[in-house]
């Protein structure tokens, strides 16, 4: 009985805008794939279930400086998670740390049932003036 050896690699490839994209094919020794032609829509106009999709929330919009505001993350996974990565939200002008750790739980949406993922975060204003912060990503 012979041994057989397999390999595997997985690419993963983030679009930054809505648009019709070509993956272009990819040479491993004698082997080719093929192109596969792939459209990427804005975020938010399917009309279905969604796969994941993150929601951002802060506590209140007109602190004072200095003032605590608590932001919270939820991740909404449906089916299950092979491998993802959820960045931490960031802002100039002010310090934002995480506050206890990640929960997991059940929720419904729009009638799907998702795995949720919930993150707090305090945030503080170091300067007055108006704030923009940039919600995390994930990648998945």
């Amino acid at each position: 009985m012979g041994a057989s050896q397999t390999r595997h690699w997985t690419t993963t490839l983030v679009s930054t805008r809505p648009g019709q994209y070509t993956i272009p094919s990819i040479s491993v020794g004698p082997d080719t794939t093929d192109p596969i032609d792939i459209e990427v829509l804005p975020a938010g106009s399917g009309g279905g279930p969604r796969d994941a999709f993150v929601e951002f929330e802060a506590d209140q919009t007109d602190p004072y400086m200095r003032e605590e505001v608590l932001l919270t993350v939820r991740l909404y996974v449906s089916g299950d998670l092979v491998s993802g990565q959820l960045g931490e939200p960031t802002a100039d002008r002010a310090v934002i740390e995480q506050i206890g750790e990640q929960s997991e739980s059940r929720a419904i949406r729009d009638g799907e049932r998702y795995h949720l993922f919930e993150r707090r975060y305090v945030l503080f204003a170091e300067r007055p003036g108006p704030l923009t912060i940039q919600p995390p990503r994930f990648t998945g």
